[in-house]
């Protein structure tokens, strides 16, 4: 069975690898527009977008592992909890 932090992980990966794919093809365009104004079309798209999509997507990636981390050390506390009433 697949846990919400695995799903919210790869649903991170999914939108940092959208935003990485984003950010190639505005800088493809870019790249083959010879004037500033042609390029602002592509910077706006792809360059504006895709840093957005990647840093929700690590956002995302590093909340799962933090969730992951948390849930751990809730569990040293509640094992630690039950040795000092034994």
């Amino acid at each position: 069975m697949i846990r919400l932090g695995d799903r919210r992980r790869t649903a991170g990966a999914l939108v940092a690898a959208a935003g990485i794919v984003a950010l190639i093809l505005g800088w493809g365009g870019v790249s083959d527009a010879p004037v500033l104004s042609a390029q602002l079309p592509y910077i706006v798209s792809g360059g504006l977008i895709g840093l957005a999509l990647l840093g929700i997507g690590l956002t995302m990636v590093v909340e799962s592992a933090l969730g992951r981390e948390r849930r751990r050390l809730e569990q040293v506390a509640a094992a630690i909890r039950r040795q000092r009433e034994a």
